[in-house]
């Protein structure tokens, strides 16, 4: 983000940070973290959104008619316990709901485009659509530490010779 902006030093960008120390580069608007009441009145104001990718933000997002910008959280990169977010978003992006980026090439890619994109209605088809992937992904993490579960109960046993 620092270096998209010092491109396009006449657009304001605010950052939440969360427990990541703030960027240096002052003319950055930085919070620490938004509560939900004032990051909806944000959105409503904003012409682009980059965030993770969790279901409650991407949703809000699109409720105000943006398509997120989303850079979803790995496992590899140590930002998250597992990949469940890079499955999401995943299936998200074929379903173009998002605009997924991995790299800052993609990411500055993506954000002169969401500068260019008129806000749209959530449908309800948009709707299903996120609620059908929020379903999938439940279900793939379930599944996934069930399996992750019984593979640690069952003891190791050793193959008859």
């Amino acid at each position: 983000m620092d270096a998209w902006t010092r491109q396009r030093s006449a657009v304001r960008v605010l950052v939440q940070h969360g427990f990541t120390a703030p960027l240096e580069r002052s003319a950055l608007v930085q919070v620490e973290f938004l509560g939900h009441h004032d990051l909806k009145r944000l959105l409503s104001r904003s012409r682009a959104v980059v965030c993770h990718g969790g279901p409650g933000t991407i949703f809000d997002c699109r409720r105000e008619g943006l398509l997120p910008v989303v850079m979803p959280r790995s496992a590899g990169q140590g930002e998250h316990v597992d990949d469940h977010q890079v499955l999401f978003t995943r299936r998200l992006a074929q379903a173009q709901l998002i605009d997924r980026v991995q790299t800052q090439e993609q990411l500055h890619k993506a954000l002169e485009g969401a500068l260019d994109r008129p806000r749209t209605t959530l449908e309800s088809a948009d709707d299903a659509a996120v609620v059908a992937s929020t379903q999938r992904l439940s279900a793939l993490v379930d599944e996934a530490l069930t399996q992750k579960r019984n593979n640690r109960e069952r003891p190791h046993e050793e193959p008859l010779a």
